[in-house]
């Protein structure tokens, strides 16, 4: 096992197989994006083993254990721990070790938010703040609730949202959005755009695509593949 954690490479890291660490797996699984678990709890870690699953037995804030889980050569890691400080503490070392890794951290106190994004975590996620946000939703507007639930959350269904990156070789690099043809070309529709760090939704048709632009599409895989 650790033969083939040491091969990883532009992975990503979780720590933590309680219920949000296991989500965030099952989508990896789903969607079969390499990643190695970090767990300190051995009876866990010993059944993420059985499973078939790539693991560390440690504790995820010691740099010896994250280099291990080659966090150098990671594009991605979640902290998913119950323990605010513990995720916190995760994020610094994370962030001490490769300045480019995406960090994303569960809070179940939103007032460690500030403290984490000070840690270095690119993103937080309080599973509190986003349940009442879902449960309202779903009151005031259950269809597109379901639409998207549907959307993200059925394997297999046909319509799914990708992200993906303009490399400075592409052809839509310099094009404007209404003479791309992306619609007519691939099928699928662009949602957003992300310039110059400014995320853009329903982007004007005016739009000059730019390399390093950050597109989020909806259509079917097919559809996604052909635009990529």
């Amino acid at each position: 096992m650790r033969h083939k954690i040491a091969k990883l490479n532009n992975h990503h890291v979780v720590c933590g197989y309680g219920r949000s660490g296991q989500e965030v797996i099952n989508h990896f699984l789903l969607n079969d994006i390499p990643f190695v678990l970090i767990e300190l709890n051995q009876e866990k870690a010993r059944q993420a083993m059985e499973e078939g699953l790539l693991v560390l037995h440690g504790d995820a804030s010691d740099d010896e254990l994250l280099i291990q889980a080659q966090v150098t050569k990671a594009s991605g890691i979640v902290c998913a721990l119950s323990d605010d400080s513990a995720n916190t503490f995760i994020a610094l070392s994370a962030r001490g070790l490769n300045e480019k890794i995406k960090i994303v951290c569960r809070a179940a106190n939103p007032g460690s938010e500030a403290k984490m994004r000070r840690a270095g975590a690119d993103m937080v996620i309080s599973p509190y703040v986003i349940c009442g946000k879902r449960m309202a939703a779903a009151v005031t507007h259950p269809l597109v609730t379901e639409f998207l639930d549907v959307v993200m959350h059925t394997p297999g269904y046909d319509l799914r949202m990708e992200q993906m990156t303009l490399a400075a070789s592409s052809v839509l690099v310099g094009a404007a959005l209404k003479d791309a043809n992306i619609k007519q070309a691939s099928g699928a529709m662009i949602l957003a755009v992300n310039q110059n760090g400014k995320l853009m939704s329903n982007p004007s048709p005016d739009l000059v695509f730019q390399a390093g632009d950050d597109l989020i599409a909806l259509g079917t895989e097919q559809q996604l593949k052909k635009l990529a």
